[in-house]
């Protein structure tokens, strides 16, 4: 049985899509997304390509924007989801590949025409990369968060379940990595299996103590069911 670290607002969808793929799969929701101030017109920033991080940021951005940006502007989406989230509103929604941080610099650099500002639409905290390799390109980079995670005084789960029975955690960010922490018994957590989604949050989870990790390369459903698998499979050799 797989523990899925997830917030509040994607714990059933995620937990659904393991069970279509034949995965028992306990939703854990730590962490919930709380949106930020909401006095934000996005056309101020004049900005010509705008990079959406996570489904969270895109639900709001949608949910905000104003009718005077452009429908045609070129957005850059970390994940399928949020791209698929953005598609319903504007014409020209590429996706960076992987979806990290680094898909969204190599997505920048491969295109034709380099962008004078760059709008990065994202959650509070977070990774500097983005912004510290656009500025070595002489790319001007403006930054809005747009929520904030906040841990919940209580976890929610899916379903009942005994700690024995989980064999592998999933966790998609170093902030749901902090949170098990926080709350589960360190000494549990440091001798089970890890999924994770990047080099970053699995150098993260390891100087906690963690020994046994792998990287899932991605942090929509389809890469963590497919690394879900790989657990799965060794663990029937």
């Amino acid at each position: 049985m797989f523990l899925l670290l997830r917030p509040t607002t994607k714990i059933d969808t995620s937990v659904a899509r393991f069970a279509e793929a034949g995965l028992d799969a306990v939703g854990c929701a730590l962490i919930d997304i709380v949106p930020l101030s909401s006095d934000i017109k996005f056309s101020d920033y004049q900005a010509d390509l705008i990079i959406v991080t996570s489904t969270a940021a895109a639900d709001i951005f949608v949910e905000r924007v104003q009718q005077d940006l452009a429908k045609d502007i070129p957005i850059i989406a970390v994940g399928p989801s949020t791209a698929k989230k953005l598609a319903c509103k504007f014409s020209r929604v590429s996706e960076a590949v992987p979806a990290n941080s680094e898909g969204v610099v190599a997505a920048i650099q491969a295109r034709k025409i380099k962008p004078s500002q760059v709008l990065l639409l994202k959650g509070e905290g977070g990774r500097q990369l983005i912004q510290q390799s656009l500025a070595k390109v002489g790319i001007t980079l403006v930054h809005q968060d747009l929520y904030k995670r906040v841990c919940l005084q209580e976890a929610q789960f899916t379903q009942e379940f005994v700690q024995s029975d989980i064999h592998c955690i999933i966790a998609t960010s170093a902030a749901f990595v902090d949170a098990a922490y926080n709350y589960f018994e360190p000494e549990w957590l440091n001798t089970i299996q890890w999924i994770v989604v990047s080099d970053r949050v699995k150098l993260h989870l390891a100087a906690l103590g963690a020994k046994h990790i792998i990287n899932s390369e991605g942090a929509s459903d389809q890469c963590l069911i497919a690394a879900t698998r790989k657990v799965k499979g060794s663990q029937n050799d």
